[in-house]
């Protein structure tokens, strides 16, 4: 996966730090669906400019990516600090500008904290948190699009689904009165589990019942666009669109 991500950030006119490694398979998976969503928008169907960049929002010719889950970091934090990628879309009446990160804690309904291995904000969100003194975590209501990535090569079962569902019913914005939920979270269509390898019959039926989309196979480095990462981005650009 390394010289895809590498590969990948050459297209989008940046390179990883010198001596940069990789510290687990899960975060060069986690990566590799971050970019290769990005490079999907080099397409001029999309509108969007593409930019990589540094902890503080500035354009950077090297990537830090996150290996660890937290909070997205004050701009004043010393570097070097995970950066994103951010997409400008430039409408024809509208502009809007999202991020796209890795690894980061969002905050649930609950109080409890969810790591989003894929997660797309608007820039305000990562703006407000940047400019917190020690910066903060994004809660649910924050969240355009999230993707759990799951570097399991022989395949997934119903518990990865389980935990899914709990993920998507804490930090899901659709809610009714109380707090309860009437209806899946299909109305959204905002999370989406990507698996290396398959997914139990189990697992699928689990997660398409509640509206989360499952991606099994899920390797980009295959020729072409993977449905995983033309679907992703078609989510972000109909956002973006509104």
């Amino acid at each position: 996966m390394r010289t895809q991500i590498i590969d990948l950030l050459t297209q989008l006119g940046a390179a990883l730090p010198p001596g940069f490694a990789f510290n687990k398979a899960g975060t060069a998976y986690e990566a590799l669906v971050a970019l290769s969503v990005a490079y999907q928008f080099k397409s001029p169907y999309y509108r969007t400019t593409v930019e990589v960049c540094d902890h503080t929002g500035t354009p950077a010719s090297h990537f830090v990516i996150r290996q660890s889950p937290g909070k997205i970091h004050p701009a004043t934090a010393n570097a070097p600090r995970p950066g994103f990628i951010r997409l400008t879309f430039h409408g024809r009446r509208v502009k809007r500008v999202y991020e796209i990160h890795n690894s980061v804690q969002f905050e649930g309904r609950s109080g409890s904290n969810h790591e989003q291995d894929v997660s797309v904000v608007a820039q305000k969100t990562g703006d407000d948190l940047r400019n917190l003194p020690g910066g903060g975590r994004p809660s649910g209501k924050d969240l355009k699009v999230a993707v759990e990535c799951k570097d399991i090569p022989k395949g997934a079962g119903v518990g990865i689904a389980r935990g899914s569902v709990g993920n998507a019913f804490d930090l899901s914005p659709k809610r009714s009165r109380g707090g309860s939920y009437k209806q899946a979270f299909s109305k959204t269509r905002m999370f989406a589990v990507a698996v290396l390898g398959g997914m139990s019959v189990g697992g699928t039926r689990v997660l398409d019942y509640y509206g989360i989309s499952v991606y099994a196979n899920a390797n980009p480095t295959t020729p072409g666009p993977h449905p995983l990462i033309v679907d992703v981005a078609a989510r972000i650009h109909e956002d973006m669109k509104r």
